[in-house]
């Protein structure tokens, strides 16, 4: 049993601290030795799952704050048609000004190629 002990990697620190941990798991909780020790492989194995759980946690809140910053453009979009629409702006006007706009910043970026901040008539043919 010693030769697995040790083929597990387990040292006489290691050995001393568990049988620290048993001993005064059964002085604590006024139990014998034989149920501390399992008790005090219980907490360990809580213990990981615990970090584990901590470390998923910590995971799933940054998917979160990452989904969220990915969302918040459309959700302040959807945000304005709703409010445009308890105007009285029907789907269709707002369609209508988007591609009012669109066309206008269009315009701009042909103005702005071209050298002609002000208009395009003065590129047309004469």
């Amino acid at each position: 049993m010693c030769e697995q002990v040790m083929r597990l990697g387990i040292g006489f620190s290691e050995l001393v601290a568990y049988h620290t941990a048993v001993i005064k798991r059964a002085d604590l909780g006024n139990i014998p030795t034989e149920s501390a020790a399992y008790r005090v492989m219980e907490e360990i194995e809580s213990y990981e799952r615990i970090g584990g759980l901590k470390n998923e946690i910590s995971n799933l809140v940054m998917q979160k704050y990452a989904i969220d910053q990915i969302c918040a453009q459309r959700n302040k979009a959807i945000t304005s048609l709703v409010k445009l629409q308890s105007f009285g702006v029907t789907d269709e006007k707002i369609f209508n000004i988007h591609e009012f706009l669109n066309g206008a910043r269009l315009g701009n970026v042909k103005r702005t190629m071209h050298g002609h901040p002000d208009s395009l008539t003065k590129m047309a043919p004469k």
